[in-house]
């Protein structure tokens, strides 16, 4: 069992993330423990975490993944290839606006030029 400090240690992560999943029901502790209730997580939460974060990392939803833990591979693939998807769309988003913003300086630095007499 590890406790909040040496969970966060391991997995690089904040006492603040730890306590939000848990409120959220993402993440529970095992247990808790002692007078204080101390939060403790098994080696089957520390996976899951990491599996939370890979996950998160790969621009997945924390309410898309907390829906996802218990499906199949296949449906986890989808949900993966959905977010793709959407982050291709962004991208062109992304570009689209780029491009726009660039046509605007270039107007503006021709329209700097001219003089008013």
């Amino acid at each position: 069992m590890k406790t909040v400090n040496e969970v966060c240690l391991m997995m690089h992560v904040t006492r603040k993330t730890l306590y939000y999943y848990d409120k959220v029901d993402i993440l529970k502790p095992t247990i808790r423990a002692g007078k204080q209730k101390a939060k403790l997580y098994d080696e089957e939460q520390l996976l899951k975490l990491q599996m939370i974060l890979k996950y998160k990392k790969a621009g997945v939803s924390l309410e898309r993944i907390k829906q996802m833990m218990n499906e199949s591979n296949k449906i986890k693939v989808q949900v993966l290839e959905e977010v793709i998807v959407q982050m291709k769309l962004d991208i062109e988003a992304i570009n689209h606006r780029i491009h726009y913003a660039e046509k605007l300086i270039h107007e503006l630095k021709e329209n700097d030029d001219e003089t008013i007499e």
